[in-house]
C-alpha cells in the first residue's frame, strides 16, 4: 500500500521562521522519516513537526533509536529557533 505524505499544518510557519535566520531547510518526504533537514551555521538538525499534541509514532522512535541520531521534535517557530540558536 503507497502511503500518501501529508505535511502538519504548523509546518511552513516553521520553515519560514528558520529561513528568516539563514537556515537551509529540506523537506523530506517519507514514512517514519523526519519531516525536515536543516543546515544552520555549518551545524545539521533532523527534525520532526508536530502539532501540539502530536506524538511520535513507532516507526518515527524507531528510525532514531536504529539510526542512534537525535531527532529533534519541535511544535513551533520559536522552538525551531532556540534549538538552531542554542546549540
Amino acid at each position: 500500500m503507497k502511503y500518501k505524505y501529508k505535511r502538519d499544518g504548523n509546518e511552513a510557519e516553521i520553515v519560514k521562521a528558520m529561513e528568516a535566520i539563514g537556515a537551509t531547510v529540506n523537506k523530506i518526504n517519507g514514512r517514519d522519516i523526519p519531516d525536515l533537514l536543516v543546515s544552520y551555521r555549518g551545524k545539521w538538525f533532523v527534525m520532526e513537526v508536530k502539532t501540539k499534541t502530536g506524538k511520535l509514532r513507532e516507526g518515527q522512535e524507531r528510525f532514531q533509536q536504529v539510526n542512534c541520531a537525535p531527532v529533534y521534535v519541535v511544535r513551533t517557530s520559536d522552538e525551531a529557533i532556540e534549538l538552531l540558536t542554542n546549540n
